[in-house]
């Protein structure tokens, strides 16, 4: 599971207990169908799970309301924190054939005979490629493209590829 960040708090807005909000996610129309939030304050990482009852969508920012809060006073002090959900694999929008990078994480890989070679431990981006860290003997990079990663299944938990990797244990 991965915490999305979905907003951060500008300050309060009117006299109900709203907070003004600047987007950071890529799909602001799912704003109002959580059930729940995580308030996250940025310097201690101090939680707080809050129950949303009024999303408003502005062309710029979005309104929250929450069920915890009628008045702005108790909010003032959340000016700053971010405002995030938890997700699942497979459970965030997308296009077809697109992968967050999270997903990845924990993924089998296997060669295209099924063949496993090991797991995917770790995602970054080098700047040219993302690439794929595997557990293996000796740990080895992937270049997640899809010249070497014709296939990911997340559903089953695997992916193919077709990196060159003769130098490893393989994994049985």
């Amino acid at each position: 599971m991965i915490l999305v960040r979905a907003g951060r708090i500008l300050g309060t807005f009117g006299v109900r207990g709203f907070l003004k909000c600047a987007y950071t996610t890529d799909n602001p129309e799912l704003l109002g169908t959580r059930s729940s939030y995580l308030l996250i304050e940025p310097r201690t990482h101090e939680c707080l799970p809050l129950t949303p009852v009024d999303v408003q969508l502005k062309p710029d920012y979005f309104l929250i309301r929450f069920a915890e809060y009628s008045a702005p006073e108790p909010v003032k002090y959340l000016s700053g924190w971010e405002l995030a959900y938890p997700a699942r694999r497979g459970e965030l929008p997308r296009e077809e054939d697109e992968v967050y990078f999270f997903e990845l994480e924990g993924l089998e890989v296997r060669r295209p005979d099924g063949t496993r070679l090991g797991t995917v431990i770790e995602v970054s981006d080098s700047g040219a490629h993302v690439l794929l860290e595997l557990d293996t003997r000796p740990p080895r990079l992937v270049p997640f493209i899809r010249q070497f990663v014709p296939e990911v299944n997340l559903a089953e938990g695997w992916l193919t590829c077709t990196y060159p990797l003769d130098d490893i244990e393989v994994s049985e």
